[in-house]
């Protein structure tokens, strides 16, 4: 494992982002001696990097907007399901035409037991499943992929990909819904008999 300690408030964009092509991810925390990095340094360091906002539309994941001075919609919970509940190793937003490019991970209240964030390097994956299983890797890209998701009209607080279409789109109505829906490029949808929604994206 590489290592290097590196003063955050001197990183810039650019800085940034040859440091995380390096090391694949970055852990920013406080020195001993120091005022401890609360939500809202958090905030100020994601702004002051100057990367390109994103809006989380789209997502699965029940989640509420943490406020922080450097703005609303910057900041979110990671999921609000009861923490017995397994969140597997997933691609965020893999669904969506346009997905993030960094993510983000603050903690405020280190869980008693467990609660860690595994992380998994990607290109690691795509390897040994293009090593151990060729086939697949040629339908994969001769086909590509298509994700269906059912979604509910109220979020599931018991599921930690439950949220509702509403908060998932980010609208209001079904009407707004569906121009949103139309205007987005290879999806389609189907509203079911119990009123949730059916979506495939590809």
């Amino acid at each position: 494992n590489q290592s290097e300690n590196i003063d955050y408030s001197s990183l810039n964009t650019q800085t940034f982002a040859l440091l995380l092509a390096k090391y694949k991810a970055l852990l920013l925390r406080s020195d001993e001696n120091e005022a401890p990095f609360t939500v809202n340094d958090f905030g100020n360091f994601i702004s002051n990097l100057g990367l390109e906002k994103y809006p989380y539309v789209g997502g699965a994941a029940p989640r509420r907007i943490i406020p922080v001075d450097a703005g609303d919609d910057l900041i979110y919970t990671a999921n609000e399901a009861p923490p017995d509940q397994l969140i597997p190793f997933h691609h965020e937003l893999a669904q969506v035409k346009n997905p993030p490019v960094y993510l983000f991970f603050y903690c405020d209240q280190p869980s008693e037991t467990g609660g860690e964030t595994a992380l998994l390097d990607s290109t690691v994956v795509y390897r040994y499943v293009n090593d151990t299983f060729p086939e697949f890797m040629e339908k994969l890209k001769t086909y590509g992929a298509r994700y269906i998701r059912t979604i509910p009209a109220e979020d599931d607080k018991e599921s930690p990909i439950g949220r509702s279409f509403y908060n998932t789109y980010q609208v209001k109505t079904k009407d707004e819904l569906e121009e949103k829906l139309n205007a987005t490029e290879k999806l389609e949808y189907e509203w079911l008999d119990d009123g949730s929604l059916k979506v495939c994206t590809t």
